[in-house]
């Protein structure tokens, strides 16, 4: 019989957003809230719906997008 040892990394939002200065964090914030109104869309397709405009006068950046992936996590979808 063999021992496994396995070892688990987990990353919180807590330790990620110290990553990222308070203006950047609520920026990734509002990605957040966004892509919860629109469907929670996937990153990629959310990149799309702001680099193609589809959404008039949206302040968020393709930027913004990856960073609140890297603040919450990827989002699934089902």
């Amino acid at each position: 019989m063999t021992n496994n040892i396995w070892t688990v990394l987990v990353h919180t939002v807590d330790n990620n957003k110290s990553n990222y200065s308070l203006r950047l964090y609520y920026k990734a914030l509002q990605v957040h809230k966004l892509q919860d109104i629109i469907g929670r869309p996937s990153t990629h397709v959310c990149i799309k719906v702001v680099e193609g405009n589809m959404i008039p006068s949206c302040p968020i950046t393709k930027e913004d997008i990856i960073r609140a992936e890297n603040i919450f996590g990827t989002i699934l979808v089902l």
